[in-house]
Parts: C-alpha cells; structure tokens; sequence
C-alpha cells in the first residue's frame, strides 16, 4: 500500500513579500509548479503566515486573491 505524503509551506509574507506587480493569484501555481520540478509531487498546502491587520500586511485585495488561489492565511504579529 502506497503511503499518502504532503508538502506544507509556510510562507513569511513580511520578509519575502508578493513583488510589485506581480498578480498575487499567481503564488500558489509558481510555489507548486517549483516543488514539482525539484521533484516534489505531493499534495502541497500553503500557508502565508504574517501581520494580516489592515494597514499592516499586504493589504485585503492581496490576501483575497491568496486565499482564492488556496493559500491558507495565518495572522502572527
């Protein structure tokens, strides 16, 4: 029987933030497709972990569009 594995990453979004300009729908697939091709291929679960108060993290639209693309969001000060 083969033995079910996942890949958890938990993402700092205060000290390695979203670049300007780049669409924030886009982390998850661009974290995923770069696990797959240094040959992780199980089930990945992303978690972005930051301050996500408002005036103080990416801002509401940026963490919409993260938890649209199945990023989980963890609020830590």
């Amino acid at each position: 029987m083969a033995m079910l594995r996942r890949t958890f990453v938990w993402w700092n979004i205060k000290s390695c933030p979203i670049p300007a300009g780049f669409d924030p729908c886009l982390v998850g697939p661009r974290i995923e497709s770069a696990l797959k091709r240094s040959g992780y291929c199980d089930p990945v679960t992303i978690t972005a972990v930051g301050d996500l108060r408002e005036g103080k993290g990416p801002g509401e639209d940026v963490l919409r569009k993260l938890s649209s693309s199945r990023i989980a969001l963890k609020h830590a000060n």
